[in-house]
C-alpha cells in the first residue's frame, strides 16, 4: 500500500498538507485522511464534537503563528494538536475549552511545514493501546519515519512553506 503527499491547507505561515492513501484494488481513496477526520468529527451536526472545533481551531492559529513545537503534543516520531492545556491560552483558547479528548495525528516538518494525517477519541492513556487511536497514531508515526527517511534521501525538500517531490511520489506502507 502508498501514501501519497497532497496539499491541505495554506495560512499566512504555515502550509499543510495531508495524505492519500492507496485502497487493496491499486486505486487512490477518495477523501484524504485529513478530510475523513473533519467529516467524522466536525462535519455532522448530529454528533457535535467540541473537541473537533478545538483541533480546527488550533490548524487556525497555528497557520497564523507558525507551527512552534509547543503548539503540538509530541506521539513518538509523529505529533497532534490540540496543545496541552498551558498552551492553549496562546492560541487564544481558554484551558476549560478541551472538551473530549480527540486525537489529529500530524507530522511537523518545520515552523512552516505541517502533515496532516487522521484521528479519532483517545479513551485510554497510551495511544497505542487505545482501540480507537491506535491505527492513526500507528500510520502517523510510520509516515513520519518514511517522510524522514525520504527527506534524508532528497526524495522530498522542505523549502519555505512548501515541500516539493516528484509527481508520481509516493510513500510505500
Amino acid at each position: 500500500m502508498f501514501a501519497k503527499i497532497e496539499k491541505f491547507k495554506t495560512f499566512s505561515e504555515v502550509k499543510f498538507y495531508t495524505v492519500r492513501l492507496e485502497r487493496k484494488d491499486g486505486e487512490w481513496e477518495n477523501e484524504t485522511e485529513t478530510d475523513k477526520f473533519f467529516k467524522e468529527f466536525l462535519d455532522q451536526p448530529e454528533k457535535p464534537s467540541h473537541g473537533a472545533e478545538l483541533v480546527y481551531n488550533s490548524i487556525v492559529e497555528i497557520g497564523k503563528r507558525g507551527a512552534k513545537e509547543r503548539y503540538f503534543r509530541f506521539e513518538n516520531r509523529a505529533n497532534a494538536p490540540p496543545p496541552s492545556a498551558n498552551t492553549l491560552a496562546e492560541l487564544g483558547q481558554s484551558k476549560e475549552t478541551r472538551g473530549d479528548i480527540l486525537r489529529l495525528y500530524c507530522i511537523r516538518l518545520s515552523e512552516n511545514v505541517v502533515i496532516l494525517t487522521n484521528g479519532d477519541r483517545k479513551s485510554m492513556d497510551a495511544a497505542q493501546d487505545c482501540p480507537n487511536v491506535a491505527p492513526h497514531f500507528r500510520l502517523a508515526n510510520n509516515l513520519a519515519k518514511k517522510i524522514g527517511e525520504a527527506i534524508v534521501n532528497k526524495e522530498i525538500v522542505v523549502n519555505g512553506k512548501s515541500l516539493q517531490f516528484d509527481d508520481d511520489f509516493g510513500i510505500e506502507l
